[in-house]
């Protein structure tokens, strides 16, 4: 009974030493979303939101839906968007520049820098995170939040640009684009219009 006893007290001081910390939980679907830590409280996200959760940090298994389990390790040292619906995101690399000058040398000699999003090109640097549970934190400007124009930066050492990161959601920037598209379209349709008159 005191092995029993003392591997219970050592079980319950293990797990109970696994910080609490918020994570944001992110649901970009038409669907909520039940997520559950171990044998812990089980939380639900409604569609098309995002909060904020108070989860253990640490080697955890995360349930969804009550059946769809995921083995799961949260640096308590970092920060995370967790992704219990499982879709694809996208990191944007965007860079800031000392002048319209370096902005031209650095098209000149990189290129203008093109990716793919769900088969369509577009302008910029964007790196797809596919369907990854728990993202970790790399960006400046997360979900629902802007990009400045303009930053202002201490260029030292001959440097002409800096760079940050902005997290995507993949169904906003596909809004985005297709949105873009439909306004260039419209807008050749008035050039052509224009033309006939």
């Amino acid at each position: 009974m005191r092995h029993l006893l003392f591997g219970s007290f050592f079980f319950l001081l293990a797990s109970c030493s696994q910080p609490i910390k918020l994570i944001i939980v992110d649901n970009p679907t038409d669907e909520s979303i039940t997520f559950q830590f171990g044998d812990g409280e089980t939380f639900t996200i409604d569609a098309n939101k995002k909060e904020t959760f108070e989860v253990p940090f640490g080697k955890s298994t995360v349930i969804i839906n009550g059946s769809e389990t995921h083995e799961i390790d949260l640096d308590a040292e970092r920060e995370y968007v967790l992704n219990p619906s499982l879709e694809d995101y996208y990191l944007q690399k965007i860079i800031y520049f000392m002048s319209a000058r370096a902005e031209k040398k650095y098209i000149e000699d990189y290129g203008e820098i093109k990716s793919e999003i769900d088969g369509r090109e577009v302008n910029g640097d964007f790196t797809k995170i596919d369907g990854k549970l728990a993202i970790p934190k790399n960006w400046t400007y997360g979900l629902d939040e802007e990009p400045k124009e303009q930053a202002t930066v201490k260029f030292a050492g001959g440097k002409t640009h800096v760079s940050t990161n902005k997290l995507h959601r993949q169904k906003d920037l596909l809004a985005v684009i297709d949105l873009q598209l439909q306004q260039s379209f419209q807008k050749l349709l008035d050039e052509i219009e224009a033309k006939k008159d």
